[in-house]
């Protein structure tokens, strides 16, 4: 396996999940090899009967695949699978490269009718398949729960501002933190809320921060744009640069002219990793790829807020936060 590992504390721990989880389940051999931008000899590789490609290693820039370690990808005989995540970038270009490499077999996160329209350029004996962007941390479930009514932090949430180029629905991760801070200001909840960079949580940090909320808020995991040559990540970054207080909703039309007409929208693995440390979700309504259903596993918040002093009024009571959870 071709990867990149983080430490624990400096990523999300899915990624090391995901990538743990081939040597813990497989039952062939498995030789984990994180390094960049690095690749062992041809004789070497040539004893392998598989190469697996996760997604921290991305083909898209140099600093993790170079033009020599792509050749070595090609002149693979055996298996090659790729693992892509952010896929919504640059489109043609992944599909020239996988094409080039001879990929076998390319995983996706997209839903399977976008993914289809998103990857017309591979090559036709190259294998789709879909997979989600994370599973369900096992760990978690030795971690002893504390009831709602014994958590100190009604709502907990973090998440970037993104970047303009992932449209409408990549923006709402950060909208949904900012604007419920607003509506609950002036109630009783105590919120936790930023996304502010220097307030991110990783690994056990990350953990406890959750297992200390009663609810946390969340969105479909993606983007409501699908950018095939690179031109409107090109064009949104340059003009956020020129404009960095600017909101989405200040961006002149002829930027989201491709917004919602493709996208990837699927659950996140902060989903599972909510469930799994009995923390309620509250999140904007959603498919959240077939898996979630609403006041069932979360509780459903309007995008125009027109429902939410009804959340409010739900995150205030501990009896019904605990039968949800």
């Amino acid at each position: 396996m071709f990867c990149d590992r983080p430490h624990e504390e400096e990523s999300a721990s899915t990624i090391i999940d995901h990538i743990d989880s081939f040597g813990k389940y497989s039952y062939h051999d498995l030789v984990v090899w994180s390094k960049r931008n690095a690749l062992p000899d041809n004789n070497t590789l040539a004893s392998f009967d598989c190469l697996i490609i996760h997604y921290s290693i991305s083909l898209l820039y140099d600093r993790y695949v170079s033009r020599q370690t792509l050749e070595k990808i090609k002149t693979f005989n055996g298996l090659k699978i790729l693992f892509i995540q952010d896929e919504y970038r640059r489109v043609n270009f992944a599909c020239k490269k996988i094409n080039y490499a001879e990929i076998d077999l390319v995983y996706s996160c997209a839903p399977v009718d976008t993914s289809k329209k998103m990857y017309e350029g591979l090559n036709q004996e190259i294998i789709l398949k879909t997979t989600l962007t994370g599973y369900v941390p096992e760990k978690l479930y030795e971690s002893k729960l504390k009831p709602i009514s014994g958590r100190k932090i009604h709502v907990g949430y973090r998440a970037r501002k993104c970047p303009f180029f992932l449209g409408r629905k990549g923006y709402e991760k950060y909208l949904i933190g900012r604007t419920f801070l607003k509506y609950s200001h002036g109630s009783n909840l105590i919120c936790d809320i930023s996304s502010k960079e220097s307030d991110r949580l990783y690994g056990k940090k990350w953990t406890e921060f959750i297992s200390n909320c009663r609810t946390t808020l969340g969105t479909e995991s993606g983007s409501s744009i699908i950018d095939f040559t690179g031109e409107i990540e090109y064009d949104l970054n340059f003009y956020q640069a020129f404009h960095p207080f600017a909101c989405l909703g200040d961006l002149p039309k002829k930027y989201l002219s491709t917004d919602g007409k493709l996208e990837i929208q699927v659950i996140s693995p902060r989903c599972f990793e909510a469930a799994a440390l009995g923390t309620v979700m509250v999140l904007f309504p959603g498919n959240y790829s077939g898996v979630l259903i609403r006041d069932k596993h979360y509780v459903g918040l309007e995008k125009d807020f027109s429902n939410v002093d009804e959340v409010i009024d739900k995150i205030n009571d501990d009896n019904y936060l605990q039968e949800m959870s």
